[in-house]
């Protein structure tokens, strides 16, 4: 099943609250005169029947070549330009026919490393060509007409320089592989001899899970010309919000670490790599130049490219703050667009949901980058999977814009009053802030409504706002939205079971053939649907602290990430607060005392079944649930 979307959205999506604060712009800009982005004309060729591209090309005669493409950087500073490894497999049929073809590229740190997916590291012959690429696109896309590329980036793998994690350098090593296809740039074959991209129509897609859907991102938010779509599967768009959340440093000398793991020549690199810990300043959390630099989101009115964003709901590698704010971007910015959201992890869809992805990518490429009318833009703009399975479609995403929720002692939708403390502490595991939420702990404050009479779906951002008065300059916050009660819960998709399933053509050392992935649940009696946090400190903007005074009342608004969910009627939904969690750790706990104003506190929840949570007479306690303790939760009454 391919699931597409007809109708553009024109749901305007809330001010990325917070994150930027008034230090930076809270909505990327739109564009003043902006281009409408459309598909390219449509290609010819003997693949091409009726709206889609058939598998006619042989791909065992496939021509398999390794270009080097010149760069303008020394980021190595030996002397010598950088030059960028492309591996390229195209349908030799096409060539002698001179159809030229659109690309699709796969850009990665990884390929001599880690490896991508079940496939691992790339593979050449005795002469140095490629002889097995990763993943499955080249077995399916090259039969139907498109050359597939994997592309080693800067001082990874086969090309020269160092590494930037993200930075400028990263990103040239895409760039300038699609100005080579565009003829705005050279290359050579790796054998010798100039390599010229004559076979190419100039329309590139990129496409990649986690730091190979990073770059696609970055290289969109130039506006290149010819870079025609991009595929960002559980990918970063912010590198800050990657290590830091909203000023709380949760991963240290990170960038260097990531680089030196994939980097070819440690040595020559050593000293950039470092640099690297050194800018990202880790001792403030602030947002600076070097974050800037790695910030996709802010340069959102330049994306020229269609996006078909996918993510995974349960990923706390990246986790889904990266695709909501990027998703809110680029619908301030009209820019065509669909959404994948799995209860997966950090996983690619073709392991949780293969026949349709590879459907949905199939119709993606012909549409955007073949010319192709397919149906692909008619169909709903989002698919969300919301239990293990059982997956449904929207016309526009989010499907709801937020509304005040109240908050009062220990209740979720009651009118705020009173004032209640909670405890800094170290905690090791995420049970310990969620777990049993009658019990009363001195380091969190729950928060929760009665068994919802119906179903309530909450999909968009959610925001807390406080009122609080510390003990100390600075405060870890955190805040989780809950779902309560006993249900079977996704609980991973790394066991491999079944028989192979082949997709597209193979050769002897190429066979594009996999096993399917299970996925499993497990009993539990609450889930997790929603995280946030907040260094107090960052409460104005993230450029610079602003330290609280310590005993006075200030209010600070908590930025959850992006989230849908559906707490089924019979459940609660709870909030949950506190301070240093297992997740986000600043430093060791600092033991700060934080008193909550629940009078001038409120969550602030995307939902359109508000009225289910918010009581509306008097809330009682209801006593036939299991685990019931005074203080709660509310019963509606009639």
């Amino acid at each position: 099943m391919a699931v597409n979307f007809r109708r553009r959205a024109r749901w305007s999506a809330p001010a990325l609250l917070l994150l930027l604060a008034a230090s930076l712009p809270a909505t990327p800009a739109r564009a003043a005169t902006a281009t409408a982005i459309t598909p390219p004309p449509p290609v010819s060729g003997p693949h091409v029947k009726g709206d889609r591209t058939e598998p006619v090309y042989d791909y065992a005669r496939a021509v398999r070549e390794s270009v080097r493409v010149n760069t303008t950087l020394d980021s190595d500073q030996d002397g010598r330009k950088d030059t960028i490894m492309v591996d390229i497999v195209r349908p030799a049929e096409a060539a002698a026919a001179g159809v030229k073809l659109p690309v699709i590229i796969n850009p990665s740190p990884y390929f001599a490393t880690a490896g991508r997916g079940d496939d691992g590291k790339k593979q050449y012959d005795g002469g140095g060509a490629v002889s097995m690429m990763p993943l499955f696109y080249d077995n399916y896309f090259v039969p139907r007409g498109y050359a597939v590329a994997s592309l080693d980036l800067v001082g990874t793998a086969r090309s020269t320089g160092c590494s930037d994690v993200g930075g400028p350098n990263d990103l040239a090593s895409v760039t300038a592989v699609v100005d080579w296809l565009n003829g705005r740039n050279t290359a050579t074959h790796r054998t010798g001899g100039a390599a010229v991209a004559s076979w190419s129509t100039g329309n590139v897609g990129l496409v990649g899970k986690s730091y190979d859907g990073t770059v696609p991102n970055a290289a969109a938010a130039t506006g290149i010309d010819g870079l025609r779509t991009i595929v960002p599967i559980v990918a970063i768009s912010s590198w800050y919000d990657y290590t830091r959340a909203s000023g709380l440093v949760h991963r240290t000398n990170y960038m260097g670490w990531l680089g030196d793991n994939n980097t070819n020549d440690k040595s020559k690199c050593a000293r950039a790599l470092a640099a690297l810990n050194t800018a990202a300043d880790d001792a403030t959390g602030n947002y600076n130049k070097f974050w800037a630099a790695r910030d996709s989101v802010k340069d959102a009115a330049k994306v020229r490219a269609s996006v078909l964003v996918v993510h995974g709901l349960e990923d706390m590698n990246v986790m889904p703050v990266q695709f909501g704010r990027w998703w809110d971007a680029l619908a301030a910015n009209d820019v065509p667009r669909k959404l994948w959201l799995g209860r997966a992890e950090h996983t690619d869809p073709f392991d949780f949901r293969r026949a349709q992805w590879v459907a949905t990518l199939h119709e993606w490429f012909d549409h955007w980058l073949s010319g192709l009318p397919t149906d692909i833009m008619r169909q709903p703009q989002a698919d969300v999977e919301h239990e293990v399975n059982r997956w449904s479609v929207d016309q526009t995403w989010p499907v709801a814009k937020p509304v005040t929720v109240g908050i009062g002692p220990g209740v979720l939708g009651a009118a705020g009053s009173g004032t209640v403390s909670l405890t800094d502490k170290a905690v090791t595991q995420e049970s310990q802030i969620v777990a049993s939420p009658s019990q009363a702990q001195s380091h969190r404050q729950t928060f929760l409504s009665a068994p919802v009479s119906r179903d309530v779906r909450i999909s968009g951002s959610p925001t807390v706002t406080l009122t609080i008065r510390a003990n100390q300059r600075q405060a870890a916050l955190s805040a989780r939205l809950v779902d309560y009660g006993r249900a079977d819960r996704y609980a991973g998709n790394n066991q491999i079971s079944g028989a192979e399933e082949c997709y597209g053509d193979k050769t002897a050392t190429d066979d594009g053939c996999y096993r399917p992935r299970a996925t499993s649940t497990r009993a539990s009696d609450y889930g997790v649907i929603g995280r946030g946090w907040l260094s107090a400190e960052h409460r104005v903007g993230l450029t610079s602290p602003s330290p609280l005074t310590p005993g006075q009342w200030t209010e600070v608004t908590i930025p959850l990430m992006a989230t849908d969910a559906v707490v089924r009627s019979g459940r609660r939904l709870g909030l949950v607060l506190a301070s240093t969690d297992n997740i986000v750790r600043n430093g060791r706990a600092s033991g700060v005392k934080i008193d909550i104003d629940l009078s001038r506190s409120r969550l602030n929840l995307p939902t359109n079944e508000a009225a289910v949570i918010t009581p509306s007479r008097t809330a009682v306690p209801n006593t036939s649930l299991p685990g019931w303790a005074p203080g709660v939760g509310p019963r509606l009454l009639p």
